[in-house]
């Protein structure tokens, strides 16, 4: 499957559907933390480059799907 192009904002309703909130929120990055222990940062890019995507969806654990 292709990594889709998402904008930050699209990824951080996935990440939050997913149980993930907010830890920290700078100018250029959200840091988003799950219950489990699991911690995430995404930039505040549009769109998101393909490879920093997978990173985020890798460091996550979301699947891929969600994001599609």
């Amino acid at each position: 499957m292709t990594t889709p192009l998402l904008d930050w904002d699209e990824v951080l309703r996935v990440l939050r559907r997913n149980g993930f909130a907010f830890v920290r929120d700078s100018r250029n990055h959200v840091k988003v933390r799950h219950p489990d222990g699991r911690v995430t940062v995404v930039p505040k890019h549009s769109p998101i480059k393909r490879g920093t995507l997978r990173a985020i969806i890798e460091q996550s654990g979301v699947p891929e799907e969600e994001f599609g």
